[in-house]
């Protein structure tokens, strides 16, 4: 991934940053850094899939590892 850090139009914004789309367990952490806010939706679903309703486990995994 790239560093957007190193992108000062970004870092000068002065209005809220929102990932939208793609994070999930493994990489929020990296997103963490960056931005104000993400929209987690299928990581958080049973199975990874949208149709699929809210996984608790899901749930506490993503924010376990959002919050290190």
């Amino acid at each position: 991934m790239t560093d957007p850090g190193s992108n000062d139009s970004m870092m000068s914004c002065s209005i809220p940053l929102i990932a939208g789309s793609g994070v999930d367990e493994k990489n929020c952490g990296f997103y963490r850094k960056y931005v104000d806010a993400v929209i987690a939706g299928s990581t958080l679903k049973k199975h990874g899939y949208w149709e699929c309703p809210v996984d608790p486990k899901r749930v506490a995994r993503f924010m376990e590892a959002w919050n290190k």
